[in-house]
């Protein structure tokens, strides 16, 4: 780290590697240029709370026996950098192939199915992960009697337009049937005409 040149004195924009306390001016002097770093479960100046979610409280979709949670968001929680969502599948749930900018990676959390990730297509089960880079085409189908449950965690986000169109269900909602459900135009069908 390069020296800044201040008041006529040379400093470093590091914190001294020894510390120690002093008390009076001096002490008050060196807080002031090197303040501690803030304790876990304090807040540092422009870092915002912890924001937590839980299924019932997130926007969500319904269709094709899948409903998808929207828990981690920028329009749920000011996220920016990611999205992340709970997604349980009952008997014949089917994810169709789709691609998107978003790259992703799922972990099966419960059950088991036959994920697709480009040409390749694999039997997943409870504590596999699955990465799924940008723009490939994915899908996934429940191929067991019970529940399967992923957490799926993307990046860069959505975006919260996209957010609101591929969960358009708020907390606590009624399904709409699925003729009323928004036109999906980020998520497409290989071969398919976008729009």
């Amino acid at each position: 780290m390069e020296p800044v040149k201040s008041n006529n004195r040379m400093r470093t924009n590091r914190r001294p590697a020894l510390q120690f306390r002093c008390s009076g001016f001096f002490g008050r002097w060196i807080r002031r240029q090197h303040p501690r770093p803030a304790a876990v479960g304090e807040l540092s100046v422009g870092i915002e709370p912890m924001r937590v979610t839980d299924k019932n409280s997130a926007r969500r979709y319904i269709r094709d026996n899948i409903t998808s949670y929207l828990l981690v968001s920028a329009e749920g929680t000011g996220a920016r950098h990611i999205t992340t969502s709970l997604v349980e599948m009952r008997k014949g749930g089917k994810q169709h192939i789709h691609s998107h900018a978003t790259e992703q990676c799922y972990f099966i959390l419960e059950g088991s199915g036959e994920m697709t990730v480009g040409d390749e297509t694999m039997e997943v089960s409870a504590g596999m992960s699955i990465f799924i880079p940008s723009n490939e085409p994915h899908g996934l189908v429940n191929t067991t009697e019970g529940i399967l449950r992923y957490l799926s965690a993307g990046s860069p986000p959505f975006g919260k337009a996209d957010e609101v169109r591929l969960w358009p269900l708020p907390p606590h909602s009624e399904v709409l049937p699925w003729h009323k459900m928004p036109t999906n135009r980020l998520h497409r069908t290989p071969g398919s005409r976008p729009g």
